[in-house]
């Protein structure tokens, strides 16, 4: 199992969409080099400390000292591995003069040319029963989040459902502010906490406002985002009318908010835009409720004083 933590690592890395190379292929000696999306090959004057090559194919003739990973391209190794040697759903060829100490294959094809020597282990894996794992992870995470997200919208709905209600009204009903609002949370709250911590004083408020205040309004605003939307999906039925609490609304809106989450790369966008749609819906609701001046209290009158009766009546009998 050595080479799981290499390779989670290369899968970790699959994902930044920058190349950070610390090698420009030109002699450098030691260091580490990323490489997304191209071919690397290491010459026989060259040694680095790790290489790792995503979306291309490697030719290594120098000596890295610790491991090479290769994720979706071939490798040919006619120089010195020290370490690891990690391919996942390509080819490795071991060619005369080559040496390595381990060998970690996944769904890979392996060739040992004579003159070839492996030090240490050869293991193969289909890691079919690791994807079968982290499929089952990965439905009941999804299934966790859905009750907890929608536990906290039908909370929402109870507490504060003329709140809820109104913040999703305005997303249709004042698409505008809610755009403006969606600015000011994504881009305002953001550059306000990082002016806020540049003047030191600040420093507690603009920390409070990164860590606390603005997960707290696009967690809000999802909740916010799906009472919409569940409005939409129910706008032509008996439940149609939101009421002072949209319990029907929220659940099943943030249900189909979780489903669409499901979707590859379109769901996530799709969940992404109508977050911060949510986020600013609420931003004008806090708006609205700030520039609207609170009712004045009733003036309530003293009562009058009955006149004093004239001298000689009765004070019952009328004048």
């Amino acid at each position: 199992m050595r080479f799981l933590p290499l390779l989670l690592f290369a899968f970790l890395v699959a994902i930044v969409p920058v190349v950070a190379s610390a090698d420009d292929g030109s002699g450098h000696r030691g260091g580490f080099v990323l490489r997304a999306n191209g071919d690397y090959t290491l010459d026989a004057d060259q040694e680095l400390n790790a290489l790792v090559v995503i979306h291309g194919n490697t030719t290594v003739a120098g000596k890295i000292h610790d491991s090479l990973i290769v994720v979706d391209g071939d490798a040919r190794v006619s120089g010195t591995i020290d370490g690891e040697v990690v391919v996942v759903r390509g080819s490795l060829v071991l060619e005369p003069g080559a040496r390595v100490k381990n060998v970690s294959l996944v769904r890979s094809d392996f060739t040992q040319e004579p003159g070839a020597t492996v030090t240490g282990d050869i293991s193969r894996r289909s890691f079919r029963l690791f994807g079968g794992a982290a499929l089952l992870f990965g439905a009941i995470f999804w299934l966790w989040t859905t009750v907890a997200v929608i536990v906290a919208g039908i909370v929402f709905a109870a507490i504060g459902g003329k709140q809820l209600g109104a913040a999703a009204s305005y997303l249709t009903g004042a698409t505008g502010q809610s755009i403006l609002g969606a600015v000011v949370a994504t881009v305002g709250l953001p550059l306000a906490a990082v002016l806020a911590i540049v003047t030191v004083i600040g420093l507690p408020v603009g920390i409070g406002i990164l860590v606390f205040v603005v997960p707290a309004v696009f967690f809000l605003g999802y909740l916010v985002a799906g009472t919409w939307l569940g409005s939409l999906m129910l706008s032509r039925t008996r439940f149609g009318e939101t009421g002072s609490h949209p319990y029907m609304q929220a659940l099943l809106g943030l249900f189909a908010l979780q489903v669409i989450a499901l979707v590859p790369v379109l769901g996530g966008v799709t969940v992404v835009v109508l977050v911060l749609w949510g986020a600013g819906g609420l931003v004008y609701l806090a708006w609205r409720g700030l520039r609207e001046k609170p009712p004045e209290p009733p003036v309530t009158l003293p009562a009058a004083e009955p006149a004093p009766a004239p001298p000689g009546q009765p004070p019952d009998s009328a004048p």
